[in-house]
């Protein structure tokens, strides 16, 4: 009796497991990382801009034929004071493409607002390029790109 109690806990355990999973509770975009223990950062990346300059929309696909590539940076949760943002650009050989760096002061209770804009040229190699942003020379997010001509 104690067996078939055991054994049908279990199998109860593994289907709520089974469903929280098949809903999506637990899902991973492996084209973005973001490290733990860091700021929180929301990223977009995107070719497209509105009337107002800012992002229509995100994505991880990229044409080099768009000659620009936009990342508009919110960092939440970081220390009051002057931070160094950097915004690095890596070509699908693993070189740095681009780098920008750039000094703003965070204030108590505000996030920081910040856009990266990166020149995409047409000799530009095609494949699996990346974005890197640090803050204070620690990285906080790595976002996969997927570049084509």
């Amino acid at each position: 009796m104690k067996l078939s109690v055991l054994l049908s806990v279990r199998m109860g355990l593994f289907s709520l497991i089974a469903v929280f999973l098949l809903m999506g509770g637990c899902s991973y975009n492996p084209a973005e990382h973001y490290i733990p223990d860091t700021p929180r950062v929301r990223m977009v990346v995107t070719q497209h801009l509105d009337d107002r300059g800012e992002p229509m929309s995100s994505s991880a696909d990229v044409s080099i034929r768009q000659h620009a590539l936009y990342a508009a940076l919110w960092f939440y949760d970081v220390a009051p004071g002057e931070h160094v943002i950097s915004c690095r650009l890596f070509a699908s050989q693993g070189q740095i493409r681009d780098e920008q760096k750039f000094a703003l002061i965070a204030h108590a209770g505000e996030p920081l607002h910040h856009f990266c804009a990166f020149s995409l040229n047409p000799y530009d190699a095609p494949g699996y390029w990346s974005i890197d942003v640090l803050i204070d020379d620690v990285t906080v997010v790595h976002r996969r790109l997927d570049v084509s001509d």
